[in-house]
């Protein structure tokens, strides 16, 4: 097994964690997942995950629910290249290292 696969096994441990009691809606476990296994999160520093992924549905809440709500209600992985092209749009205004100390 590579660095890199390892370093991404941590990544997907980070993202699947859940608050006890608060559980995540599965559309939203879509995307995280998604944004974990698809490699879009590699090069996200481990310590800003959480911030990451928390900032991340908040994103897709406030500027893209339909592709929330397109998931909830058809149960269908929305378009690939639309889940990366927004994921990119997010990424470029994130800071990884202001969220390291988050």
């Amino acid at each position: 097994m590579s660095q890199s696969q390892l370093d991404r096994g941590y990544r997907l441990t980070a993202i699947l964690k859940q608050r006890q009691n608060a559980p995540v809606p599965v559309e939203e476990q879509v995307i995280s997942i998604y944004a974990g296994t698809s490699g879009q999160v590699d090069d996200i520093s481990l310590a800003a995950i959480p911030h990451f992924m928390l900032a991340l549905i908040e994103f897709f809440r406030a500027r893209h629910g339909d592709v929330l709500s397109t998931i909830k209600e058809t149960g269908a992985m929305p378009d690939t290249e639309k889940l990366n092209a927004i994921i990119a749009e997010f990424k470029s205004g994130f800071d990884d290292s202001a969220a390291k100390g988050a």
